[in-house]
């Protein structure tokens, strides 16, 4: 299969924070981290086996994608992704824990994530 010019999307297109042109200070605890007095909005896009160069947003010259694209172009977009597994669920878990998936135990799509086991979720709520 040709690789070349393509970027099949795994964990996800994007993650995408939207600060409204603000910065914030990095310097501090993410989960506190506050734009004018608000915490920053957190969207994070997956989508699973998209090849990236079918999206609009990334090149595709067929407006395939148009909220994805308004959102995209104001928003922190990355141009390369890559998952620690080539399967859906502990690439997932490494995308919302920060742990590899021999950390966190998740190396099938057949299992669940331990209780015990911080998600990006918990963390900053």
């Amino acid at each position: 299969m040709k690789r070349a010019g393509r970027l099949v999307v795994v964990i996800g297109v994007a993650l995408l924070l939207g600060c409204d042109g603000e910065s914030v200070d990095e310097s501090s605890d993410p989960s506190s981290a506050a734009v004018g007095g608000q915490r920053p909005t957190l969207i994070v896009v997956t989508l699973d086996t998209t090849r990236a160069d079918h999206l609009s947003c990334y090149g595709y010259p067929i407006a395939t994608t148009p909220r994805l694209d308004e959102r995209a172009g104001s928003a922190l977009r990355f141009g390369r992704a890559y998952a620690p597994m080539a399967q859906t669920l502990p690439s997932h878990a490494s995308l919302f824990t920060g742990l590899s998936p021999r950390e966190h135990g998740l190396t099938d799509n057949h299992r669940s994530l331990a209780a015990e086991v911080e998600t990006l979720a918990e963390r900053l709520s």
